[in-house]
């Protein structure tokens, strides 16, 4: 995560199963943290992929 932020990624997303903590992802540049790969295809419309979805 923090090597995303610092090659200058807008929006870092995270998989929790990773096994890394949320509180870590969100503290080194995550923006949007989901459960698992479920919970992220589950808010596609939503959050990150809404706003870069507008931009088409």
């Amino acid at each position: 995560m923090k090597a995303a932020v610092r090659d200058g990624v807008v929006t870092p997303l995270a998989v929790l199963p990773g096994g890394i903590p949320r509180v870590d992802l969100e503290s080194a540049g995550a923006h949007a943290v989901y459960r698992d790969p479920a919970d992220l295809l589950d808010r596609l419309e939503a959050g990150v992929f809404a706003d870069s979805r507008r931009l088409r």
